[in-house]
């Protein structure tokens, strides 16, 4: 696949991320000339790893980490790297164009769009161990469905309701029984409130977290 270095370069930088492995670990996109991403995948193989590709990725949605190729803005200009993230999965990170954050999937043209997934997902349960540790490295959040994600720095949690700014926080707080609870997030995530009506849809906060997977993030209660 013929694409510039730099492309290389940030698709190297981001499964190293995704990955949790430091980036001089990784094979070197330089040296490897115009087969990096062939070799790329054969060191994720080594890890139990790939990069599936991803068809029509125009219209793709998953609630986690993707890579796309696209083209840069400017005509001529050569393509670019960038990650998405979240349903519906806009542009999180574009290290060499940055006005291409907040882009959702139909807003950008793809060369190429990547999914690193483990061979055997089920294989290792998650949350054992105890308790864990980890960074959250990013908050993205939109207040309507079209609109571009925001970065913010911080972010206040409304207890019973989410995060302030999201559609969660829109809700009534919860402080009822287990099964009550999760009726209400259902409600939530098909854009409900708790008398049934149909709320303004909007996207899911977009938090990105390191050293820690989100079931366990999520289970460890914070």
């Amino acid at each position: 696949m013929e694409t510039p270095d730099r492309v290389g370069e940030i698709v190297t930088a981001f499964v190293a991320e995704l990955t949790g492995q430091p980036l001089h670990d990784l094979p070197s996109p330089h040296a490897s000339g115009d087969e990096w991403l062939a070799v790329l995948r054969l060191w994720l193989a080594t890890r139990h790893c790939g990069l599936v590709a991803i068809a029509h990725p125009e219209t793709f949605s998953w609630p986690g980490h993707w890579i796309g190729i696209v083209d840069a803005p400017g005509a001529g200009d050569p393509p670019v790297a960038v990650l998405l993230f979240g349903t519906p999965s806009a542009v999180i990170a574009s290290p060499a164009t940055p006005a291409l954050v907040g882009k959702a999937v139909d807003e950008v043209r793809f060369r190429q769009a990547l999914l690193l997934v483990p061979y055997q997902p089920f294989g290792t349960p998650v949350g054992e161990g105890g308790r864990t540790a980890g960074d959250v490295v990013g908050l993205y959040i939109s207040a309507v469905k079209t609109g571009p994600m925001q970065p913010v720095v911080s972010a206040t949690a409304l207890p019973g309701h989410g995060l302030r700014g999201d559609l969660c926080s829109a809700l009534k707080p919860v402080r009822s029984s287990s099964r009550q609870q999760v009726k209400s997030r259902r409600r939530c995530r098909s854009g409900q409130d708790e008398e049934g009506s149909r709320l303004p849809q909007a996207k899911n906060p977009k938090l990105m977290q390191r050293g820690v997977g989100w079931e366990q993030f999520r289970s460890s209660g914070k």
